[in-house]
C-alpha cells in the first residue's frame, strides 16, 4: 500500500490522499476495503495488478490510521495499514515532552489509543480498550504508554516481545508472578517476564510505574533514564528518550484545555480590560493572549499567569484571541531551560486555542468611544528502534458588562488562524457608552 498527497483544501482543513493498492499474486477479480480510524471510506471490485483511490484526511486529528484489505477470486485475503499521508497538512504542533508527568490524566482518547495500535499494526490491537482503560484507571499517562511501548518493541511487533507480550520489555522477577509472568531466558543473559496476554503484562506495567512515581520518578525523562537504568541526560538516555518523545509528539492532544469564559469590557476610552477562564484535566497554567486589527493586520501577543488583562486599541476592528495551557508538564506557563540536555518544558500550547472576542473600536474626533459591536467565541474542537534492554527496571457562558442580553448558536467555521472549530456567535444588545476624552 503506498500513499501520495493530492491537494488541501485550507477552508476546510482537510487533504485528499491518493491510496494505491498493489497485492501480490492476487487472482482476479479480487476486492478490496480501504479503512480510516477503522471505518471503511471506500471499497470496489477490481481486475488488474493494482487499484488507486483517493480518500480524504481531516487535518485537524494529528495522526490516524489507514487500512486496505483484500481478497481475492479463491477467498484469499491480505492487508497493510500505516498512519494516513499528512505531506500537505500543515505541521502539527511541536510539543516537547520530555517534562510530562507519567502519572498524569489522559491527553488522549480510548478511540485515538486504538487507532494508534492500529496504524502500526500492534499485535496487542485486540485487547487495546481493555488496556487503555488498565492505565486511566492506574492513572498512568496512556500517551507516554504508547511511547515506550514503540520505543521497547516497535509496539509489540519486533524483538522478544512478540513472545512474550511484555508491554515494556520488563525483566522477570518475583513481584512479577503476580501479574501472570513466567520466566523467558533467551540466551542473552536476561531473564524476561513472559505473560499471559498483553493486558497481563500493562497491569504489571502500571504498578511498576506507579513505585516509580512514589519514588519521585515522576517525568517522562527521569523514569526512561531511570528505566535504562542509566544517568539522565547521557548519549544512551537521550537516544532512548528521543524515541518515546517521538511517538508522544504525533499523538492527538485530546486532553487539551478548554477555555470556559471570554467577557471584553465596554469602556468609554481604547485601554480595554478583558477577562478568561479555562479548565484542563489536570490544571491551567497559563495563558496567552493575541490580539489583531482587520483581517490582514499581524498577530501579537503576551503570555501571562493572570485570569485578566488590559489592551491597548486603536480605531478600526480588532480580534482578540485567548489560549490556554496545560498542565501536564509541570506548574510553569513558560519554557524552562534545558538541562543536561533534556528538552524543556512545554510552552503555551500553540494546539489549545480556545475563546474569540470580536471588538469594534469606533473613533471620534472628540472623544474615544469603544463600541462592543459583536463578541464571537470560537472554540477548538477536538481535535524508534527496536532495542533489547541491558537493564534492571524497577525502578460558563461569558460574562458582559451592564445588562447586556446574551444568546447563542453554534456552527462550524474554519479560519486560518483556527483551524476545526466549533464557533459560537454571541450578540450584544448594549452599546459601550462614550465619555469626554
Amino acid at each position: 500500500m503506498a500513499q501520495s498527497g493530492v491537494s488541501y483544501d485550507s477552508t476546510t482543513n482537510k487533504a485528499r490522499v491518493r491510496v494505491t493498492i498493489t497485492p501480490t499474486n492476487a487472482v482476479d477479480p479480487w476486492r478490496y476495503v480501504v479503512a480510516v480510524r477503522g471505518t471503511t471510506v471506500v471499497s470496489g471490485s477490481v481486475t488488474g495488478s493494482s487499484v488507486a483511490v483517493t480518500i480524504t484526511n481531516d487535518c485537524s486529528i494529528t495522526t490516524q490510521s489507514v487500512t486496505s484489505t483484500i481478497t481475492d477470486a479463491q477467498n484469499r485475503t491480505a492487508s497493510a495499514a500505516s498512519t494516513l499521508d499528512r505531506s500537505l497538512c500543515p505541521p502539527p504542533p511541536d510539543y516537547p515532552h520530555a517534562r510530562d508527568h507519567i502519572i498524569a490524566g489522559p491527553t488522549l482518547t480510548e478511540d485515538s489509543f486504538v487507532d494508534r495500535l492500529r496504524a502500526v499494526s500492534s499485535p496487542a490491537l485486540s485487547e487495546s480498550r481493555y488496556i487503555y482503560r488498565t492505565l486511566v484507571a492506574g492513572g498512568v499517562n496512556p500517551a507516554f504508554s504508547l511511547g515506550t511501548f514503540h520505543a521497547e518493541s516497535h509496539s509489540g511487533t519486533r524483538g522478544y516481545a512478540t513472545y512474550t507480550k511484555n508491554w515494556g520489555n520488563i525483566l522477570y522477577y518475583a513481584w512479577t508472578a503476580d501479574f501472570g509472568a513466567t520466566p523467558y531466558a533467551p540466551g542473552n543473559g536476561y531473564t524476561y517476564a513472559k505473560f499471559p496476554t498483553w493486558l497481563a503484562s500493562v497491569r504489571a506495567y502500571v504498578d511498576l510505574l506507579q513505585r516509580y512515581d512514589r519514588s519521585g520518578y515522576t517525568t517522562v525523562s527521569s523514569a526512561s533514564a531511570h528505566w535504562l537504568g542509566t544517568i539522565e541526560g547521557s548519549t544512551r538516555h537521550l537516544t532512548y528518550l528521543n524515541n518515546i518523545t517521538a511517538v508522544m509528539s504525533i499523538l492527538p492532544d485530546d486532553g487539551v484545555p478548554v477555555m470556559t469564559a471570554l467577557s471584553v469590557a465596554t469602556y468609554n476610552r481604547a485601554s480595554v480590560p478583558v477577562s478568561y477562564a479555562a479548565r484542563d484535566n489536570l490544571a491551567v497554567t497559563g495563558y496567552q493572549i493575541g490580539k489583531k486589527r482587520g483581517a490582514t493586520g499581524a498577530w501579537s501577543y503576551e503570555t501571562t499567569t493572570s485570569k485578566s488583562t488590559t489592551l491597548t486599541l486603536v480605531s478600526g476592528w480588532w480580534t482578540i484571541a485567548v489560549r490556554a495551557t496545560d498542565a501536564a508538564v509541570g506548574d510553569e506557563p513558560v519554557d524552562r531551560p534545558a538541562r543536561g540536555g533534556r528538552r524543556g518544558e512545554r510552552g503555551v500550547d500553540t494546539g489549545a486555542i480556545a475563546d474569540v472576542a470580536e471588538v469594534r473600536v469606533a473613533a471620534h474626533p472628540s472623544r474615544n468611544l469603544l463600541e462592543l459591536v459583536q463578541v464571537r467565541r470560537q472554540q477548538r474542537e477536538r481535535g524508534a528502534f527496536t532495542r533489547e534492554p541491558l537493564r534492571d527496571r524497577l525502578a460558563d457562558p461569558p460574562s458582559t458588562t451592564g445588562d447586556d442580553h446574551v444568546f447563542a448558536r453554534q456552527c462550524v467555521h474554519p479560519t486560518p488562524f483556527f483551524r476545526s472549530l466549533r464557533e459560537v456567535l454571541v450578540a450584544v444588545s448594549l452599546v459601550g457608552r462614550g465619555g469626554a476624552a
